[in-house]
């Protein structure tokens, strides 16, 4: 996201949040949400972007959950799920994906995932996938 020049003029910051504590700390997810859902679910993706696009005053808030592995995955939740959240003024949605490859795969799949959400959210284009 950075490495191109002049990405301050649109790259206001970024938080990493692998905990549930931080989550709910720096980005206002509901643990009762974490609770019943997991850490890794639709509606926290939702509410993470919500979240750092309240905390932090951008335009659209653009937020990844994951299980990127090699391990953490179970039968319902299995390495290479992602959900990715897109939060603007207008609408807060989550989409869900599922790559399944290694760490390295699954982490740059859900980035250009996002960024692919981003840009169509920006066009106006849906994201059907």
């Amino acid at each position: 996201l950075t490495n191109i020049n002049g990405s301050s003029k649109y790259y206001e910051r970024g938080t990493i949040t692998y905990s549930n504590a931080a989550k709910v700390e720096l980005l206002r997810v509901s643990e009762d949400v974490i609770a019943q859902k997991g850490s890794v679910s639709l509606d926290v993706a939702r509410q993470m972007a919500e979240g750092i696009k309240a905390v932090s005053g951008v335009d659209i808030g653009l937020a990844v959950t994951g299980i990127m592995g090699p391990t953490g995955g179970t039968t319902e939740k299995p390495v290479g799920l992602v959900y990715i959240g897109l939060c603007d003024d207008k609408i807060c949605t989550a989409k869900e994906f599922r790559f399944g490859s290694t760490r390295l795969l699954n982490k740059e799949r859900a980035s250009q995932a996002a960024l692919e959400l981003l840009r169509r959210h920006l066009l106006g284009i849906p994201y059907d996938e």
